[in-house]
């Protein structure tokens, strides 16, 4: 004779249920509770100890440990749910601003299946619950700041970016933060005029980027020259996260003047896998510099620089107007997905990428046809 199945009680999902299903669905489960004898509304749940002195009192605990002789109590809200099968659950219990995993096994208890099912089953996220257990630690974590990424395909050797905060560097020290121009005269040892609109600071970083073996497409406008030395001295060495902070104003003429430093602005730059994720700074609002900002950028446009911002008459009325000071920053989504997909290419992240046009074939070109030729293609036409 076949054992019979215990049947397990079917719930909704609230994750994918009507939103209007929602309420009726809780009452349908609050009313199973108190049908079953349970109170989902008890009086009072002793605690034994905050969840926060929870963390701190165990959380030297080696890994895997666990103190079965121990009983604790902790109460909060569960912010999340999880099941790894029908008789293992975890939940994530917050409260004073502290996060507590607690692991629900029927191993464990001395409910059956159908019981442990029926208890879990009402138990939902966002609901303030008590519970408990023994304390433990987990065996091994996984995840974490450190994020292993093929950076030239899944071929090539894994390199590891590290996101453990205060954001650092590899190669230029562990600050995070690297000035521009500061660290870029450091590494390629260079001395760069500080006065960067003129002649001499244009000739003086032409003649480094051609010592260096470094090419840059006319026109050879200051910006671009920096640029390239930046990409090739800097940017290569961002591989964890990194700000490059400091911009020079004729590479940002959006950017407010930097306060402490003539010539320069308060901007910055995310870099992770040499890659720029983020543009951000604080924005200019005196419409006579925002004005002469853009004159500069005219002459570079003027010379051939595509690259170079147009006058841009409604944004400087804006300011003459009185537009309130404004700062902000700028993502790269497809960036972004490409460090989180593990891309090489972003067009393997784009939904719509640019395609480049194919060229048509020339139309042939008949300069003589005999009739019988011309009967054919039009019968088979």
């Amino acid at each position: 004779m076949s054992k019979s199945k215990v049947q397990k009680p079917q719930v909704a999902d609230d994750e994918e249920m009507d939103p209007t299903q929602y309420f009726e669905n809780r009452v349908k489960t609050l009313g199973a509770l108190k049908s079953a004898g349970i109170n989902p509304y008890p009086h009072k749940f002793h605690v034994s100890m905050s969840i926060p002195e929870y963390i701190e009192k165990y959380k030297g605990l080696p890994n895997g440990e666990q103190l079965e002789d121990v009983e604790v109590s902790l109460a909060g809200r569960i912010m999340g749910k999880r099941s790894s099968s029908a008789g293992l659950l975890f939940y994530d219990l917050h409260g004073d601003a502290a996060k507590v995993q607690v692991f629900a096994s029927k191993s464990v208890t001395k409910l059956d299946e159908a019981e442990f099912s029926r208890l879990h089953s009402g138990v939902k996220r966002g609901d303030v619950v008590g519970v408990i257990g023994y304390p433990g630690m987990v065996k091994e974590l996984t995840g974490g700041y450190k994020v292993k990424y093929h950076a030239n395909g899944l071929e090539s050797d894994l390199i590891e970016i590290d996101f453990t905060p205060p954001f650092r560097s590899l190669d230029v020290g562990n600050a995070g933060r690297i000035d521009m121009i500061e660290e870029l005269e450091k590494m390629a040892n260079l001395s760069i005029p500080k006065d960067l609109s003129s002649d001499e600071a244009n000739k003086y970083l032409a003649d480094a980027c051609m010592k260096f073996d470094i090419r840059c497409r006319p026109p050879l406008t200051t910006a671009r020259l920096l640029d390239k030395l930046v990409g090739h001295f800097l940017e290569e060495t961002c591989v964890n996260p990194t700000f490059i902070i400091n911009h020079p104003e004729i590479m940002s003429p959006l950017a407010k003047w930097h306060r402490a430093k003539p010539g320069l602005t308060e901007r910055f730059e995310l870099f992770i896998n040499k890659h720029e994720l983020c543009n951000a700074y604080t924005e200019l609002n005196d419409p006579v510099v925002q004005r002469q900002r853009f004159a500069d950028q005219l002459k570079d446009r003027q010379s051939g620089d595509d690259e170079a911002m147009a006058l841009d008459e409604t944004f400087c009325m804006a300011l003459e107007y009185g537009l309130p000071p404004t700062g902000g920053w700028g993502l790269g989504i497809d960036r972004l997905t490409m460090i989180l997909t593990d891309s090489q290419n972003i067009k393997e992240v784009l939904l719509f990428p640019a395609m480049k046009p194919q060229d048509e074939p020339p139309a042939k070109v008949t300069t003589a046809v005999d009739s019988e030729s011309l009967i054919s293609s039009l019968a088979i036409r």
